[in-house]
C-alpha cells in the first residue's frame, strides 16, 4: 500500500480549492462534455468513476498515510480498511456500469444487491471512521477518544464542506514529509 500512497500523495498536499475543484468540476465538466457529446450516460459513468477515484482515493490516502505516520504502538492494520475500500469502489463502478444502463427497462428491482450494497454502505462508513481516527492520532500523537474523530468523520462524509476543513490540516501534517 506505500507504493500506491506514494503516487497518491500529491492529494495530500493540493490547496483546498484545487481539491475541491477536482472533486466537484471535474465530474460536472465530465458530465457537460457527455451531453455535448450525445452521450449522457456515458458522461455520467466517466465522471462518476472520476468522483469515486478522486474522494474515495483522498479519504484512503488520508488514512494510509496517517497510520504510516504513526509510532508503532499507535498503528492499525490497514487490510480491512483498503479490502473494504476496494470493494466498495468495485460495487460502485460495477452499479455504474451494469445497473444503471438498464433502470429505464421495465424490470423489477434486483434484490440480490441489497447485501453487497449494505456491505459496501458499512465498508465506506468504516474507511471514514478510520481514516479519521487516524489522522487525529497523527495530529496528536497519542490515542484519541470517539468524540474526538467526530469532527473529521463528520468533514470526511460531508466533504464538500469537510474539504475546506480537513485539507489545510491535512496539507499542514504532511507538509515537509516524503511518503
Amino acid at each position: 500500500t506505500l507504493g500506491l500512497l506514494s503516487k497518491m500523495n500529491w492529494i495530500l498536499r493540493i490547496p483546498s480549492w484545487q481539491l475541491f475543484s477536482l472533486m466537484i468540476g471535474g465530474p460536472i465538466g465530465l458530465q457537460y462534455i457527455g451531453v455535448l457529446l450525445d452521450s449522457p450516460i456515458a458522461g455520467v459513468m466517466v465522471s462518476a468513476s472520476l468522483w469515486i477515484f478522486l474522494t474515495f482515493g483522498w479519504i484512503w490516502s488520508i488514512g494510509i498515510a496517517s497510520n504510516h505516520r504513526l509510532p508503532v504502538e499507535f498503528r492499525r492494520s490497514t487490510k480491512l480498511f483498503t479490502c473494504g475500500y476496494l470493494f466498495a469502489i468495485l460495487y460502485m463502478l460495477c452499479t455504474f456500469l451494469f445497473l444503471l444502463p438498464m433502470m429505464g427497462e421495465d424490470q423489477h428491482f434486483p434484490w440480490i444487491i441489497v447485501v453487497p450494497h449494505l456491505a459496501a454502505m458499512f465498508f465506506i462508513f468504516y474507511g471514514m471512521w478510520f481514516a479519521a481516527r487516524q489522522f487525529m492520532t497523527a495530529r496528536r500523537m497519542e490515542p484519541v477518544e470517539a468524540f474526538e474523530v467526530f469532527g473529521p468523520f463528520f468533514c470526511l462524509w460531508f466533504f464538500p464542506i469537510g474539504v475546506w476543513l480537513i485539507q489545510p490540516k491535512v496539507n499542514e501534517l504532511f507538509s515537509n514529509e516524503t511518503i
